[in-house]
């Protein structure tokens, strides 16, 4: 009783630590690698895991062996967990850690604070003013492309949790095309284009579909395709959001012409 006991907080720390993973934008591959050393390390070699996007499941090869379940509903990207995941990983292999220690340590890391939303905008929103810049636009538009980004991203990190993904990006979009007309109208800016393109930059899912990429590559044919699709239906969903404002403002100018 103690054995199954045993195999079973293993599975739940492997568990957790598989979550924590997903939820945080890491591929299925390195996933599934720190499921199975987490298990292997404490002689549970026939431990099996399946990981996708949306759901993680682990059991062994026996008839009453546990297994446990746990679905993903929001995902995003932090390196910053993963990061401290891949240490924790190590840490456990190396170091006789007990169940309570290793849930404490989990839990820290669900908890671990990075930057601070507005460090990350102000950085997001220079990085999209440099990208006006390299595509073509004046020096005369750096500045409010660098204020539409950050107010957006601000946006962002306000309603993340609270609306669907899909929603969120055509919101965006939306509100990224009005504050870039709204910046020029006022004479803040020249090119309205190329202010909306730059401000686009920081929502684009490049990670997301960079690990689609990776996943359908090592064979997760699931995870792969589900993670391709998903960034590009947020591209169409941030497109649209933009073009929907450009044709009203188009059809409103064109009226009063």
């Amino acid at each position: 009783m103690s054995t199954q006991l045993r195999k079973e907080e293993i599975f739940r720390i492997a568990l957790t630590a598989g979550e924590i993973l997903i939820r945080n934008g890491a591929e299925v591959v390195r996933t599934e690698e720190t499921i199975h050393r987490i298990c292997a390390s404490r002689g549970f070699f026939e431990a099996s895991a399946f990981v996708s996007p949306t759901v993680i499941i682990i059991g062994n090869d026996e008839e009453n062996g546990p297994s446990y379940v746990c679905n993903i509903k929001k995902r995003g990207n932090d390196l910053y967990r993963i990061m401290l995941i891949n240490d924790f990983s190590r840490r456990f292999v190396k170091t006789p850690m007990s169940f309570d220690e290793a849930m404490k340590d989990l839990n820290a890391i669900v908890n671990a604070t990075g930057y601070k939303n507005y460090v990350m905008a102000l950085g997001g929103s220079i990085g999209s003013s440099a990208f006006s810049l390299l595509i073509g636009s004046s020096p005369k538009d750096l500045l409010p492309c660098m204020i539409t980004a950050f107010l957006c991203m601000i946006i962002m990190f306000r309603l993340d949790q609270k609306v669907f993904s899909v929603l969120l990006h055509l919101l965006l979009g939306v509100l990224i095309a009005i504050f870039g007309n709204l910046l020029t109208m006022i004479g803040f800016g020249q090119n309205t284009d190329m202010i909306i393109i730059g401000a686009m930059l920081p929502f684009l899912p490049g990670i997301p579909f960079t690990n689609g990429v990776r996943d359908f590559m090592y064979g997760d044919l699931i995870s792969g395709t589900s993670r391709m699709v998903e960034s590009v239906v947020l591209i169409v969903a941030l497109s649209f959001g933009v073009g929907l404002v450009m044709n009203i403002l188009h059809l409103i100018q064109g009226g009063f012409l």
